[in-house]
């Protein structure tokens, strides 16, 4: 190969690699037009905020589709319809190699709406505890044994630590339905504030939680893990519900097939879909070759 082509091969495959891209970046690309898909799935999803005082509804499509990348984009929306916007990574939260569980899951939601409302807004909870100090009272109060309480650590036992995580779980589940009344009480608690730092009661907010769709264990324990995300969004679709605000949980697209009316249990779901460039007798999808040509093009 020649050097000048290897040079171009290097900069093109940087140029395409899977970074998320904010709505305003030159090399982002709508595709959900006319002639590619028959409904915008952010579109969907903005709907739901606009249209009702609450509301929680699932967001999937396989891996490389661009959920993060239109998550950022349904953020932008909202912002400029006046809602306050939270985006979460829950990858920073949870530990995707391992079974998750709804007191775990449900401890990480929080953790991140509290982490990301002080990194966005940090005059507005200024006078009021972090997630994680509040977590550490409540495990006190409950006089929780067998696992840490320091405020400090939890959040990165949370993410690193396997065997305290499993510890946890097994710890919490005789105390499901007071982590579930804590949890809502303290994110409705965050509304609040935001609402009066704001000056405006009625402001929506909204958390939008990506990665959760990216939990799905090793090759050794991966039907567990699967499992027991099923089990998660399935089992706990009430308990997943945070009063007063909107929440988004992106979800792996195995959950069609493993629990296929699950939308029905939420506000809906919505699915970002992959688009094919031949139908299955080779015949070329024009509207679908000019989108991937664009894209190729503005990187």
């Amino acid at each position: 190969m020649k050097p000048e082509d290897n040079q171009f091969l290097k900069e093109f495959f940087n140029a395409v690699s899977g970074r998320p891209l904010e709505p305003d970046d030159p090399r982002y690309v709508p595709l959900y037009g006319e002639d590619l898909a028959d409904a915008d799935p952010m579109q969907q999803l903005a709907q739901a905020v606009e249209w009702s005082t609450e509301s929680v509804k699932l967001f999937s499509g396989y891996r490389g589709a661009g959920k993060s990348t239109e998550l950022r984009r349904l953020k932008w929306q909202l912002e400029g319809s006046g809602h306050l916007v939270f985006l979460c990574d829950m990858e920073d939260y949870l530990n995707l190699s391992t079974p998750v569980d709804v007191s775990d899951f449900l401890m990480a939601v929080a953790g991140s709406f509290d982490d990301a409302i002080r990194k966005e807004h940090e005059d507005a909870l200024a006078s009021l505890e972090s997630y994680w100090e509040a977590l550490e009272g409540f495990l006190t109060g409950l006089k929780v044994e067998g696992v840490s309480v320091s405020a400090a650590g939890f959040k990165a036992s949370l993410k690193s630590d396997p065997t305290f995580k499993e510890r946890l779980q097994k710890t919490m589940a005789g105390h499901l339905g007071a982590l579930v009344a804590d949890v809502r009480e303290f994110c409705v608690s965050r509304v609040a504030a935001l609402r009066a730092h704001t000056g405006e009661p009625d402001r929506k907010i909204v958390l939008l939680l990506d990665s959760v769709e990216h939990i799905r264990g090793t090759f050794a324990n991966a039907e567990a893990v699967q499992s027991s995300v099923g089990t998660l969004f399935a089992g706990h679709a009430e308990n997943l519900r945070i009063p007063d605000m909107h929440v988004v949980y992106t979800v792996p697209p195995y959950l069609k097939v493993r629990a296929p009316n699950l939308g029905e249990l939420y506000d809906g779901m919505e699915f970002l879909p992959s688009f094919k460039l031949h139908e299955q007798d080779g015949t070329p999808i024009e509207p679908a070759y000019r989108a991937f040509e664009q894209v190729v093009d503005q990187r």
